[in-house]
């Protein structure tokens, strides 16, 4: 039995899809040159896999408040580094 032509391609194709997201969400997208000070209050802190959450209230110049969400590295990274 011989394997049409296209399955090969298509298989390629699916995996290359969906590599591609995942090495993009594990990059580390930095610009040291854009880094940003936000001070706020915090109002939710979620301890969970894969990413710790940190949602901020953080008030404008103009007096408005914004919501920030920040996302952590990983947790078994965290907790290496002292937070629990």
């Amino acid at each position: 039995m011989k394997i049409p032509s296209f399955v090969p391609a298509t298989a390629i194709l699916a995996l290359v899809t969906v590599a591609v997201p995942l090495s993009a969400h594990h990059s580390w997208p930095v610009n040291m040159s854009q880094l940003v000070t936000v001070k706020g209050t915090v109002t939710e802190f979620v301890w969970e896999n894969p990413h710790p959450m940190i949602t901020l209230e953080v008030q404008t110049g103009d007096g408005k408040v914004e919501k920030w969400l920040i996302g952590g590295p990983a947790i078994n990274r965290m907790e290496t580094i002292g937070w629990t």
